[in-house]
């Protein structure tokens, strides 16, 4: 573990092209705060009084900012929003918002890559290989082509139905694969995937040893033990819903544990087996029942510790428990302030349970909804089938 300060840090401001035009000094810092996220876009924030000369290129459209932390990894994002405001306590000051370079899996949309062989858009396309080729494919989609990983994960399915790059990115992910993207001055922003390391053998925090000043520990009941799983057919003029109840082994486990059979239906995504959407919904349920948030030491750094992986930590009646670490927050007061999420990578971000809970909606909409293509024109028409077991003219 190393101390810090906030000269550590270099805070600089670019244009949309890349040209660097300055540097914040560690004063400028105290109005400063960024979180890398492992599994979503990261996001940052600068107040400046309006007379900073930064303020001017900040303030531009395409401005951008570039931080080299100590240890010399970099973090780059846009700004998305310039604020200006006058009041008799604060005084003149810019406010600016940011993101990471990774907000272009925000921006771009999932399309299906056979557009052309289709002579119209699809409504949807299954997408099916080893995860992290899935994810590289969902990086070209957002406009960076030949993105590679160090490893290729499990196998994966992906149902392509125009949602944002960044939904694809994050369905595919499952808490195995990292994904971000970063400026540098030989490539310009470069994307990337990286699978997280297992440092539970090494790295142990807990606040015995002075690394967290914080520490909650969640524990909570199983979300779901066995799925109903759902599909549809439709065919010589009929339609028939299929209803399979399936218990993987981990889900027999958690009812024993726990003495509780909690179920849920799963409408199956194209490609999707109930066995295996089953296997994915346990899966989640087992690595969200427990989770953790901890307060960093104000200057300490993780030597070797990326988002994505997991790490030992120690709770207070002894217990050592594995979390992922999936997001650190930095900011600037007396000194470097930094707060690190671990566990559960949705459960303290509301915007993600949020866009998740959309995407769900919407999906269940199309799966009622039979669009008509013609050309670029489309025609939405309503339809209303009744769940049965049983075929239905």
């Amino acid at each position: 573990m190393t101390r810090l300060t906030a000269r550590d840090w270099s805070v600089e401001w670019m244009t949309g092209a890349g040209t660097r035009l300055g540097l914040l000094d560690p004063q400028d810092l105290t109005g400063f705060a960024y979180t890398r996220e492992a599994y979503d876009v990261g996001s940052w924030s600068l107040t400046l009084p309006a007379s900073h000369r930064a303020c001017a290129h900040l303030s531009a459209p395409g401005a951008r900012i570039l931080v080299t932390e100590p240890d010399g990894r970099r973090f780059s994002g846009p700004v998305t929003r310039a604020e200006y405001s006058e009041s008799p306590d604060d005084g003149r000051q810019w406010t600016f918002t940011g993101a990471s370079d990774a907000q272009a899996l925000a921006d771009m949309v999932l399309t299906p890559r056979r557009w052309e062989a289709y002579g119209s858009p699809p409504d949807s396309e299954t997408w099916t290989g080893r995860r992290a080729s899935l994810m590289a494919q969902v990086w070209e989609c957002a406009g960076f082509p030949g993105v590679t990983c160090d490893t290729q994960g499990t196998d994966a399915i992906l149902t392509v139905d125009w949602q944002t790059c960044l939904e694809g990115m994050q369905s595919l992910a499952n808490r195995q694969i990292a994904f971000g993207a970063n400026w540098s001055a030989a490539s310009g922003t470069v994307a990337w995937l990286r699978a997280g390391s297992d440092l539970t053998g090494s790295v142990t925090l807990g606040m015995d040893t002075g690394a967290l000043t914080s520490l909650t520990v969640r524990d909570t009941r199983p979300a779901v033990t066995r799925i109903i799983a759902r599909s549809q057919s439709t065919g010589g003029g009929s339609d028939a819903r299929t209803y399979t109840e399936v218990t993987p082994s981990a889900g027999a486990s958690l009812e024993t544990a726990w003495s509780a059979r909690v179920e849920e239906v799963c409408d199956l995504e194209n490609g999707e087996t109930p066995e295996s959407r089953a296997a994915k919904e346990i899966s989640g349920a087992v690595s969200g029942m427990t989770s953790a948030t901890g307060g960093l030491a104000s200057d300490i750094l993780l030597d070797g510790v990326l988002e994505g992986d997991t790490i030992a930590v120690r709770t207070i009646d002894g217990r050592l428990l594995p979390a992922q670490v999936t997001s650190v927050s930095t900011g600037f007061g007396d000194g470097p302030v930094r707060t690190a999420t671990l566990g559960d990578w949705s459960a303290g971000d509301s915007r993600v349970m949020l866009a998740l809970a959309q995407r769900d909606a919407m999906r269940a909409v199309r799966r009622i909804d039979h669009r008509t293509w013609t050309g670029t024109t489309a025609t939405t028409t309503s339809t209303t089938t009744t769940s049965t077991t049983e075929a239905s003219a």
